[in-house]
Formats: structure tokens, C-alpha cells, sequence
């Protein structure tokens, strides 16, 4: 196949070049993550969640490009129903005891619950649903090219539009308590009643995205891939 035909092939709304575009940039992603989840910087599920998530959507707009069909789509719209059901679960179980969570956390939710419509059946799709998804990517996408969406520094500096953790006021007198200097006992037996509420907050407290404009930049690659994928296919669903 000639070069031109690999960078024309597909449909009106995914040639060729458009998918390999995005699939670079997801891909860009993956290897991004990989050191999080191979040497534990960070949050492991953070980053595998959006590592499955960006190889499901190069797999999605190679095969919109290029009539790739061998992974069945039911496969992956379970495969999400699990990983949203998990998410939804983790967060619920912060919101029972009480225990603030990083907003990220919620936003990855939304995604994957995203993901479960996108390998849903075309014919089923409602298109007040898709211009909702499409706004709604839209919005991350500028969110994070314009520095809106939280990361460690808008959290020191509280200037984005969407809190860096969620939770109860009393849950913030908590963590506002024990971000108080802390200095631990030479003794490490002692560590545990030291100073407790700084220690189950330094657990809970979570770092998942860096002010580095390499990491918005990803976020915001994968955001607008969501974005584009479901507007291309409402376009080209036959019954709308």
C-alpha cells in the first residue's frame, strides 16, 4: 500500500492521517505512563486507567481507518463496565467514610464511563448523549491547554475551576490540620501516634498530575481524541 493510500484510507470524517495522529499522541501517552506503572511513581490504577484507555482508542481509530476488526467490541464495552463499576466503587467508599478525594479520580470515572457508550452499539446511540460528550470533551480539552484543571500547582495556588480533592468541610479541617509541619520520632514505633491525622492524610493525598505542560498536553490529547471520536462517528451514524 502506497503511502498516500495509508494517509486516505477510511472515511471522510477518519482519513488515515487523522487517526495516526491521534494514535501517536495516545500513544505518546502510553509511554508517558509507563514509568508510573512500572517503577510505582505515582498512583498505578491513575495511570493504567488512562493507559487501557488510550490503547482502546488507537485500536478504535485504527479500525475506522482501517477496517480493523478482530478484537469484538462487546469485549471492550465490558471490559469498561468493569473498570467504571471499580472507579464508581473506590469513590464511594471515600464519600461513606468520609475521606476526601482527588477530583482527577472523578474526571477518569467520566471517562471511563464514556468509553462504555463509545463501544456501545452505534444504532443505540441518543444524540442529545453524544452533544453532551462532545461539549463535555471539548470543555476538558481547553481545561487543561489552559491550565483550569487541577494539578499540584493549582493546588497550591487554588486557581483551578474544578477543586483539587472533594470532601466534607470537616474532611478539609482535617487535611488543612495536618498539612502543618510534621516532624517524625527518631523512633518509628512511635510514628503511628505521633501525629496521625498527618499520616492518614500523607495516604490519602494524592499527586496524580504535575503542573509539567507535557502531562497537560497528553491529557489534553486524550481528551480531544475522545471528543473527536464520538462527533466523527455521530456524523457518520445512518439513522440520526
Amino acid at each position: 500500500m502506497l503511502v498516500t493510500d495509508i494517509l486516505t484510507s477510511g472515511s471522510d470524517y477518519f482519513p488515515g492521517w487523522v487517526s495516526i495522529l491521534f494514535s501517536l499522541g495516545l500513544a505518546l501517552g502510553i509511554i508517558h505512563h509507563l514509568p508510573c506503572l512500572i517503577f510505582g511513581h505515582g498512583n498505578r490504577w491513575f495511570h493504567g486507567g488512562h493507559a487501557t484507555m488510550a490503547l482502546s482508542m488507537i485500536y478504535m481509530y485504527l479500525s475506522m481507518s482501517y477496517n480493523w476488526n478482530w478484537l469484538p467490541a462487546a469485549w471492550q464495552m465490558w471490559f469498561f463496565v468493569a473498570t467504571s463499576v471499580a472507579l464508581a466503587a473506590y469513590l464511594t467508599s471515600r464519600i461513606i467514610r468520609r475521606q476526601p478525594f482527588n477530583a482527577l479520580w472523578a474526571l477518569l470515572l467520566i471517562q471511563h464511563a464514556a468509553m462504555i457508550y463509545m463501544w456501545y452499539p452505534m444504532m443505540g446511540w441518543n444524540a442529545i448523549v453524544i452533544f453532551v460528550l462532545v461539549s463535555w470533551f471539548a470543555i476538558e480539552t481547553f481545561g487543561w491547554v489552559a491550565d483550569l484543571l487541577p494539578d499540584e500547582a493549582r493546588m497550591r495556588a487554588n486557581s483551578s475551576w474544578i477543586p483539587y480533592e472533594i470532601g466534607s468541610r470537616q474532611d478539609r479541617a482535617t487535611t488543612a490540620e495536618a498539612e502543618q509541619p510534621f516532624f517524625a520520632p527518631a523512633n518509628p514505633n512511635e510514628i503511628a501516634s505521633a501525629h496521625p491525622v498527618a499520616i492518614r492524610t500523607r495516604q490519602a493525598h494524592e499527586h496524580l498530575v504535575s503542573s509539567q505542560r507535557t502531562e497537560r498536553t497528553l491529557m489534553a490529547i486524550m481528551a480531544a481524541s475522545m471528543g473527536y471520536m464520538f462527533y466523527g462517528m455521530e456524523l457518520m451514524r445512518p439513522c440520526r
